[in-house]
């Protein structure tokens, strides 16, 4: 019987092999076909056929390589747009991939059901009620169409899509780690990004996008302000300070030795990279990230410990001289002189001019007004330059009410978790690391326009969709360490 199981699997194996050579010599024979009769380009085309088939099983066999492909893709897309012409908006093409992320889950869950209820948090369901407020402003009287549709996703769309891919994907705390391990990877890659800018040089597609649209922002008294693969420097100043928050604190959780020293690195490149990037609401991030990590931690040595740290960097920046010689160390200290940064007064000068007519526009002058107005319109030659202003202006004071509350109910529950639920050591750090992030984010959100932004945006909703996650987290460690 074993000789007879045997040869059937030999004759299998024979068979296979045969099919694979019939297989490959008629491609073969495709590819030289369409490459004598319609040239080298279709040729190619073709030949990338079953490495596209073979990339779309291995993205629907396993949902987290299509989440993976999707933060890639959010990581790297503005920057690719310096050295490639892509002929859709990138916001298309981001939604492309949005979507097939969505696409794999729903094919995933009905052909591999799984019996374990995936957890949606009750808060959850709040936060759509910002998707159904920003789906009744298309009949808004001020905007058009045209607008809603372009600008609705980056509004509202990711801001509930993300928390649910999170819900859905990665309810596990091994995913939670491995996200972790994964972001760090992709905010070393962008510091390194940027040292490479300053200390070897822009290259040709790098230089002609800042001398061609950066140059007025980007190129100031004290020098270049670098903006890595980012869309510019304030969004990578703002996601490093991001980076430098969250992984200062989780650093002091990893038991891990090897994630301990590599969680460090990622900090100091991340600290690097807001220096350079010459952003100064960036600073706002690690200072109001800090003073939420002191406030809400309720361990006095690191309470102690970071009250040092948080006074000494507030008194040096603010107090004293110290690294003025250094170009983005003195740009970063007229971040604590508001009344001498110009960039701030003219933000205060046009919010002023906004009051004068907002009032009248309780529900904002529509989605996609703010970004494409017209010549006469009230928004002409005004830059929103904030999150929230973008929001009030867009939404009204209605909108925007609604839209910080949201945040501060994630904040404030991610707050109260840490302070009374969170038991394990390892989630109430990893907690306390995201939501002092968050805190950093939502202070850095009202001097730059960071949340709408790729990829600060959705990380921040990712971060938002673990805060929610945290209390199962922390009731699975604890469940399993009981077994052991």
């Amino acid at each position: 019987m074993h000789r007879d199981i045997s040869q059937n699997r030999f004759r299998n194996f024979r068979f296979n092999q045969l099919l694979l050579v019939v297989v490959v010599s008629v491609g073969l024979f495709l590819i030289q076909s369409l490459a004598l009769g319609n040239g080298v380009a279709v040729a190619s085309l073709f030949a990338l056929v079953p490495l596209l088939l073979s990339g779309l099983y291995l993205l629907f066999r396993n949902p987290l390589w299509t989440f993976g492909l999707l933060c890639l893709v959010n990581f790297f897309i503005q920057g690719a747009t310096r050295y490639v012409n892509i002929p859709l908006p990138i916001g298309v093409v981001f939604d492309v991939f949005l979507f097939l992320t969505f696409i794999v889950i729903v094919f995933h869950g009905y052909f591999h059901p799984n019996k374990e209820k995936k957890p949606i948090p009750p808060l959850y369901y709040l936060m759509l009620l910002w998707l159904v407020y920003c789906l009744l402003q298309l009949f808004n009287p001020e905007s058009t169409a045209a607008n809603w549709i372009t600008t609705i996703r980056g509004v509202a769309v990711y801001f509930v899509a993300f928390p649910l891919i999170v819900f859905l994907l990665l309810d596990k705390t091994k995913y939670l780690k491995r996200y972790i391990l994964f972001w760090g990877i992709l905010i070393l890659l962008a510091g390194l990004k940027a040292f490479v800018q300053k200390n070897i040089g822009l290259d040709s597609a790098e230089r002609l996008w800042l001398y061609t649209y950066g140059a007025r922002t980007h190129v100031i008294y004290s020098g270049i302000r670098y903006f890595s693969f980012f869309s510019d420097a304030a969004n990578f100043g703002c996601h490093m300070g991001l980076g430098m928050v969250v992984y200062s604190i989780v650093a002091l959780y990893e038991k891990s030795i090897k994630l301990k020293i590599f969680y460090w690195i990622v900090v100091a490149a991340a600290a690097y990279g807001m220096m350079i990037s010459g952003t100064r609401a960036a600073m706002a991030v690690p200072f109001a990230g800090l003073a939420c990590f002191i406030v809400i931690i309720r361990q006095w040595k690191l309470v102690v410990a970071g009250s040092i740290v948080f006074v000494l960097a507030l008194f040096v920046f603010n107090f004293t001289t110290i690294g003025n010689s250094n170009d983005s160390m003195r740009r970063m200290r007229t971040a604590f002189q508001f009344e001498k940064d110009a960039s701030y007064n003219l933000r205060k000068e046009n919010q002023q001019r906004m009051r004068s007519f907002m009032g009248d526009y309780p529900f904002g002058l529509g989605i996609g007004s703010a970004k494409h107005a017209e010549e006469g319109h009230l928004m002409d030659d005004m830059a929103t330059d904030s999150s929230f202003v973008f929001i009030w202006v867009e939404n009204g004071i209605v909108g925007v009410t609604l839209y910080v509350g949201l945040l501060l109910l994630v904040l404030g529950y991610g707050c109260y978790l840490v302070f009374f639920k969170l038991k394990h050591p390892y989630i109430r750090g990893v907690t306390s690391a995201f939501v002092s992030g968050f805190a950093g984010m939502l202070v850095a959100g009202y001097g730059n326009e960071v949340f709408h932004q790729f990829p600060t945006g959705p990380c921040i909703y990712i971060l938002m969709g673990f805060i929610m996650l945290a209390s199962k987290f922390d009731k699975e460690l604890l469940e399993n360490e009981n077994k052991s």
